[in-house]
């Protein structure tokens, strides 16, 4: 059922490619979504965004912002154009890892303006030296 129905699912030249298949030559479903995917998204294109998305660093010129508007784009177009499920998989992770690191830095961003209340050096109070210097006094 899935075989007869996606033709009308697809419009342009994805539409008139699974028109043109030989008839009998994809005969299951995982045989047509294997045959698009080489069409549509072979390895490479996926290799390339993938290596794009790994590489990505913020621009001296740009502000933080404007980093991290530039990565969503960059996120979205292979998001949108991809469906490679290891491919998506690394930009998942990657933006778990991006989600870490923009923590780190409004816990650092808040240190330096708020500081620390012990000390008060520029980090955070469960950072200090002198905190770890009374824990230990208090352990003995």
């Amino acid at each position: 059922v899935l075989l007869r129905v996606f033709s009308f699912t697809l419009t342009g030249t994805a539409k008139r490619w699974v028109d043109r298949l030989t008839p009998g030559a994809v005969n299951t479903w995982d045989l047509l979504k294997k045959a698009f995917i080489q069409m549509y998204y072979p390895p490479s294109k996926t290799a390339e965004r993938l290596k794009d998305i790994h590489k990505f660093k913020q621009e001296s010129n740009e502000s933080l912002y404007q980093a991290w508007e530039r990565y969503n784009d960059l996120l979205y177009k292979s998001l949108s154009s991809s469906s490679n499920t290891d491919g998506l998989a690394a930009i998942v992770s990657k933006l778990d890892n991006l989600g870490c690191d923009m923590k780190k830095l409004k816990e650092n961003v808040y240190a330096i303006q708020v500081g620390c209340q012990i000390c008060e050096g520029p980090h955070l109070d469960k950072e200090c030296p002198l905190n770890e210097e009374v824990e230990l006094a208090e352990e003995a």
